[in-house]
């Protein structure tokens, strides 16, 4: 059987779709700065946050790669689909988010909008700020986890093909890369805007190995199964010390990049030694809550799921309407029910967003099935 790069057909809910969809969730409620549903979401309760999103794309992308005997041509060809579907997704999302920026700085006649998360330079400076949106290297704040994506899915058949050939191989050379991105400060440059790459790809790589690598069935997710039932309360106990150093505010900035020892501890730009260590922690505490979720919640588990199986259009809405969430931020300020509206009307929409995407997908495929087992005229007797 040759591997294929799954479609979102139906499926049964599921862990790794329910995390997705959760992280989704996540994600549009953090890009809401101030909100005050925002304080609600893990990132404040734990050092790690995007971290599982790449994580589970690695393993996503694992479970959708069937068989392992496919030519190494078709799975470049696989995966450079892939990245050119969200290269267009990236493109597409920034200039809504351009669009809405400038209507909103027109309506409400403030032109300060036009400069949000490095917008600036792409109404300032148009030719190069386009040129650098069109290569990746301009990226609104935001924005800018989707560059790592696309670079990722270029990376991918590398990934694909050292795997079949040990994945013990493939994970030592993700962690070296990571560990010398840490030490040396190696990363993607920006340009028309000096600076780097936020998710920089050389470091959160490793978190995609990971991913990929441990939703197989050889030598290290059976090794990574062992370690995690012998380490499950000192894991516990980590994901707990993380949880309260980030809630009492105890644990630097990961924001900061820097030279100093704290900065390579904790930096999220390069996924930080601690950072990693409190991500492995909450994946071997909390591995055993999906089946009480589906077993007590199981409308929670099917929404999740239904939202994880659609990721992208799920992931590109939920950019743009936490780019409006902190329009009315920015408009009405402190306003609990009007962020509770916000809050409610965004998952609906997302939600919506998932149920659409997958109706018609489902719907494209019964008709493509229909056509292919509908007899051909030419066959039918004169």
């Amino acid at each position: 059987m040759t591997p294929n790069i799954a479609r979102n057909t139906k499926r049964t809910p599921n862990a790794i779709d329910f995390w997705r969809g959760f992280a989704l969730v996540n994600i549009f409620l953090s890009h809401i700065p101030m909100n005050a549903f925002e304080r609600l979401t893990h990132r404040h309760y734990s050092l790690s946050d995007a971290e599982l999103f790449v994580f589970l794309a690695g393993w996503s992308l694992r479970l959708s790669v069937k068989g392992g005997t496919t030519p190494a041509r078709v799975v470049v060809t696989q995966m450079s689909q892939r990245a050119l579907r969200l290269y267009k997704t990236q493109i597409g999302v920034t200039l809504a988010a351009l669009g809405i920026l400038a209507l909103a700085g027109r309506l409400l006649g403030d032109p300060r909008l036009l400069q949000w998360g490095n917008a600036g330079v792409l109404i300032d400076e148009p030719a190069e700020g386009i040129f650098g949106l069109l290569t990746l290297t301009q990226q609104m704040r935001y924005f800018d986890i989707m560059p790592l994506y696309i670079v990722l899915s270029l990376a991918a058949p590398l990934l694909i093909l050292t795997n079949r050939r040990s994945p013990w191989l493939l994970l030592g050379f993700s962690a070296t890369i990571w560990v010398i991105a840490g030490l040396f400060r190696l990363n993607f440059p920006t340009w028309p805007t000096e600076g780097h790459w936020f998710f920089n790809p050389l470091a959160w790589q490793f978190c995609f190995v990971l991913g990929f690598v441990l939703a197989g069935a050889e030598a290290p997710t059976r090794f990574a199964q062992d370690v995690a039932a012998r380490c499950f309360w000192p894991a516990v106990a980590i994901a707990v010390a993380g949880g309260v150093a980030v809630a009492l505010h105890w644990a630097p900035d990961a924001n900061l990049v820097d030279f100093s020892p704290t900065s390579l501890l904790f930096s999220k730009s390069y996924v930080g030694p601690a950072r990693a260590a409190h991500f492995l922690a909450m994946l071997v505490a909390c591995r055993g809550i999906y089946p009480l979720i589906e077993s007590r919640a199981r409308i929670v588990a099917r929404v999740g799921s239904i939202m994880g199986r659609n990721a992208l259009p799920v992931f590109a809405a939920a950019t743009l309407l936490s780019l409006l969430g902190r329009i009315e931020k920015y408009v009405f300020g402190k306003a609990p029910s009007l962020d509770l509206c916000v809050v409610l009307i965004g998952i609906l929409i997302l939600v919506l967003t998932a149920w659409v995407t997958e109706w018609r997908r489902l719907n494209q495929k019964r008709i493509a099935q229909r056509d292919c087992s509908a007899p051909s005229p030419l066959a039918s007797p004169a």
